[in-house]
């Protein structure tokens, strides 16, 4: 009875996805694969999570030979993740080049259009082509394994096993459960699904360190008690190798029998692996007990030579004329940078062990070898198509990452979202809503274990939990926070407000939703209400973020109410002894006593925070900038080192002991500081503004011009590189892209001594007097207290 529930479920999921889709009809029979058509088929492969910063060290002790092999013939770079750092939205962006508003995947679960009970994600939610829709519709094959958000499988010119045929071991009516397009295939890869009960000691010995019979003892708990498996982490890694060797399997079948022009197969298992075992690497985190150090210290670097074996298996089966595209979608925390509240599985937060960034590596006829400039996820169909010599469509975000040698400019269109469904249209469901699957309960459990959503209780189902999240017609509090993040990106403050109200009306004290609150209502100049959602969260989150507290004596400052805010503040620091954090915002409310007092006191307060936290960077940008401004920054070195021996990943305390080098006339360590920021965050704007002033006072002009204006390619609003770089092109005689730069700045709003000086001066050189002057005075409207620009300005306005 329960397999027949499952196979109505799946077939009433399966109809419903059916409506939207007219050019190519569900009940063909599977046809015999064809031959790509491309000179150079493209090969995409997702490796959820993986990261240079494991990787490198890998390759460094030769455990890695194929993706030693392939990065050596590769362009390669690092893939800036785009927040909010969660893998269907990523992923999908990745295939479609479009933000998540617009594709529409925001959440791992999705509310039932009829009962409103939540569900993982499908694809009836994406609302634009992805690359397969398009390849097809383009006359070009496609083969696709396992992407996120690819169930119930599409029609295309080609083949689709979806994201739930490793969850489906049971039988179905195959006509029906959309796992693969088209039909007939499910039956051809049956013999690949793997069941986790396959996975015995001598598949897992090699990632744990575990007696076999306390192994044995697990997985008998796992089949007297299925709904607990997930919780103990030996019984979740056989799921994880169990869908590895499944989709691995079937992808190798799928190329046997004929590779197409775009084949794309995800592999989830180093994100899943991250998640369960991150916080077991070495060095031993302090929550972690030394038994389960012993026992899962070597899963991570395990699962990544895995990995590379399937990677370098998968490779052998392509044809060698293929272009290959190797990427993540983030990177993951690893040693001292790993966050210390809690492991990386924790309900509510797996995203903070998510690194922004990823890995992406092209290799293929005509392409060269060397570092690429920092990918995004929107490059990647661009990519793909150019690769391909499709049109690129004006409406995708990114560009192609390569061009292969001597292939032509691709042509250019306004959009792919044509004929069918109008752009952006939703899939439209139909048919009766679908009974709770088992296949939808697995994949709940998943989710739960690794920290995505909430875990059911005992006495509950996954599916009956995840039907309590939310009432019956509203969408989750999570899909409302993530649709407001990207809004704000967009700039559209009211809709993003209007979205984190309703996320508030499901959970009045969701702590990420108060604090983008606050941010938005902040940026509209409601300052008294952002102070107050500030407080809420704050109030009711005992392991709220050091930067939230700061936000609050911040936002209290600014709304006059200093005095409240260190009141609340000390009361709250009883409850909560050790929270640098409290002491930090203390710090910022005492500068609002008096200049002497203020800073005395401020000073006191970071200290007490960087003696709980020596490395905490709220801290130690505020102490800083309180001895920046006295002059006497070089009197933190030894508490700079001190951070950097706990956390050598931090890309602030990097940049902050480059200032200090640099500031003492060791423009090498400095340079060397700056350098290494950059290899953590390639796309740091204050990093690259550093790195190029420094070019800049050292006389390497050139230099300082090629890396400041990296930084505004990247970030056109930051003011440091503008005003640095108008700085080096004014040395360099080269006056009028100087004054074209620090003007384009004035003309986007900015306004600031150190612009408006830099202003001046290039128009003094130019000799362009009067604009000189008027920049000059505007200056000091700003900050009257500059003796130089005093001076200046007084040698400009001196009769002649």
């Amino acid at each position: 009875m329960r397999r027949r529930a499952v196979v109505g479920s799946v077939l009433c999921a399966a109809l419903a996805g059916a409506a939207w889709v007219g050019y190519l009809s569900r009940r063909e029979p599977v046809p015999e694969p064809t031959a790509a058509r491309l000179k150079n088929p493209i090969v995409l492969i997702g490796l959820d999570g993986a990261d240079w910063q494991i990787i490198d060290p890998l390759i460094d002790q030769g455990k890695l030979p194929n993706l030693t092999r392939l990065k050596a013939r590769s362009t390669w770079g690092h893939m800036r993740s785009s927040e909010p750092i969660l893998s269907p939205l990523l992923w999908t962006t990745a295939v479609t080049g479009k933000p998540p508003d617009e594709h529409g995947i925001i959440d791992f679960l999705v509310p039932d259009p009829v009962t409103g009970r939540r569900s993982p994600i499908t694809s009836r939610s994406r609302k634009v082509r992805a690359l397969w829709n398009i390849f097809s519709e383009r006359g070009l094959t496609s083969g696709v394994v396992a992407w996120w958000a690819s169930w119930p499988a599409e029609p295309i010119d080609g083949r689709i096993v979806s994201d739930r045929v490793a969850y489906s071991l049971f039988d179905v009516d195959e006509a029906g459960a959309a796992l693969t397009y088209p039909d007939g295939l499910l039956a051809r890869i049956r013999p690949d699904i793997v069941s986790d009960e396959r996975m015995g000691y001598e598949q897992v010995s090699r990632f744990l360190d575990m007696p076999r019979e306390e192994f044995e003892a697990a997985r008998r708990r796992a089949r007297d008690n299925p709904e607990v498996a997930y919780k103990e982490p030996v019984n979740h890694l056989t799921k994880i190798l169990a869908a590895a060797a499944t989709y691995h399997a079937i992808a190798l079948r799928m190329l046997r029998e004929g590779q197409p022009d775009l084949f794309a197969v995800y592999y989830q298992g180093i994100d899943e692996v991250s998640h369960r075992f991150a916080h077991d690497m070495p060095p031993r985190m302090p929550f972690v007990s030394e038994e389960e150090f012993r026992r899962y210290h070597r899963a991570v670097e395990e699962y990544y030579i895995y990995q590379d074996e399937l990677v370098g298996e998968l490779l052998s089966a392509v044809s060698p004329s293929s272009t290959i595209i190797v990427m993540s979608d983030h990177g993951f925390q690893s040693g001292p940078a790993r966050p210390e509240d809690g492991p990386a599985d924790i309900e509510g937060k797996p995203g903070k062990w998510h690194r922004l960034y990823g890995i992406v590596m092209v290799a293929g006829e005509g392409i060269g070898a060397g570092r690429l400039d920092t990918a995004t996820l929107y490059d990647i169909a661009p990519t793909a198509l150019a690769l391909a010599g499709l049109p690129l469509a004006a409406d995708m975000r990114g560009a192609p990452l390569v061009t292969r040698q001597g292939a032509p400019e691709p042509p250019r269109i306004a959009t792919y979202e044509v004929g069918g469904r109008e752009p952006g249209a939703p899939h439209e469901p139909a048919g009766a809503a679908a009974p709770e699957s088992e296949v939808d309960e697995e994949l709940l459990r998943n989710l739960a274990s690794l920290g995505y959503i909430g875990a059911p209780s005992a006495s509950e189902s996954p599916a009956a939990a995840a039907a309590t999240l939310a009432p019956p017609t509203a969408e989750s509090v999570t899909a409302h926070a993530n649709l407001a993040s990207l809004l704000v990106q967009k700039g559209d403050l009211h809709a993003a407000e209007r979205e984190l109200r309703a996320a508030l009306e499901l959970k009045p004290a969701y702590f990420p939703a108060l604090m983008t609150l606050s941010q938005v209502l902040v940026r509209q100049g409601r300052v008294d209400e952002a102070l107050a959602a500030t407080r809420q969260a704050v109030a009711t989150a005992r392991d709220a973020e050091h930067a939230a507290y700061v936000q609050l004596a911040l936002l209290a400052v600014r709304a006059g109410q200093a005095a409240q805010a260190a009141n609340f503040l000390e009361a709250l620091s009883g409850r909560r002894p050790r929270a640098a954090g409290i002491e930090t915002a203390l710090g910022v409310l005492s500068l609002t006593r008096g200049e002497a007092a203020g800073r005395s006191a401020a000073e006191k307060h970071y200290r007490a925070a960087l003696a709980m936290e020596p490395a905490s960077p709220e801290a130690m940008a505020r102490i800083f900038q309180l001895y920046r401004e006295e002059g006497r920054a070089g009197d933190l070195e030894s508490a700079m080192r001190r951070a950097l021996e706990l956390n050598d990943r931090s890309i602030l305390h990097h940049n902050w002991m480059g200032l200090i080098l640099g500031g003492r006339g060791d423009s090498a360590g400095a340079e060397r500081e700056f350098r290494r920021a950059l290899d953590l965050a390639p796309d740091f704007g204050g990093t690259m503004a550093n790195l190029g002033s420094l070019y800049g006072r050292t006389g390497r002009l050139d230099e300082a011009v090629a890396i400041l204006s990296r930084a505004l390619r990247i970030e056109p609003r930051n003011l440091e590189a503008r005003v640095n770089l108008g700085g080096a092109l004014a040395k360099l005689d080269r006056l009028d892209e100087a004054i074209a730069n620090l003007e384009e700045a004035r003309s986007m709003g900015m306004r600031s001594p150190d612009l408006l000086n830099a202003v001046g001066l290039a128009y003094a050189q130019k000799g362009l007097t009067r604009e000189a002057i008027e920049a000059l005075k505007e200056s000091l409207t700003l900050s009257p207290r500059q003796p130089r620009v005093q001076a200046l300005l007084a040698e400009l306005t001196r009769p002649t």
